[in-house]
């Protein structure tokens, strides 16, 4: 007998995977290939009908330019702030003084609309 939170877990990543593979324009196709896996084998983890590997879940995570965790979070509003600090966890001071600035600036012209 299969576990629910299992299955679950297995809904929530393939749910995430899909996500972050649509938010970079990719098909199932190019992130397969890129991570070494067969097509159908993506299709079924983003289904949640199979489970991943960690390596190839690893491999997914760097593909999709996103944390581990990020993937497996129900709360999204909260992994993308999880991926934003893992983005930024090697840049420099000045890197983020500068990415800061942008961030200010479109949030004013965000408010201008």
């Amino acid at each position: 007998m299969k576990s629910k939170s299992k299955d679950k877990l297995k809904a929530i990543v393939g749910k995430n995977i899909e996500f972050y593979r649509n938010q970079r324009n990719l098909s199932q196709y190019a992130l397969a290939k890129s991570i070494g896996a067969g097509q159908s084998n993506l299709s079924k983890f983003e289904s949640g009908q199979k489970g991943i590997s960690l390596w190839s879940f690893y491999k997914l995570s760097k593909e999709l330019g996103v944390s581990m965790d990020v993937l497996f979070s129900e709360d999204m509003e909260r992994a993308a702030l999880k991926n934003i600090n893992a983005m930024l966890s090697d840049k420099s001071d000045k890197d983020i003084g500068f990415i800061e600035k942008i961030i200010r600036d479109i949030l004013e012209e965000l408010e201008k609309r």
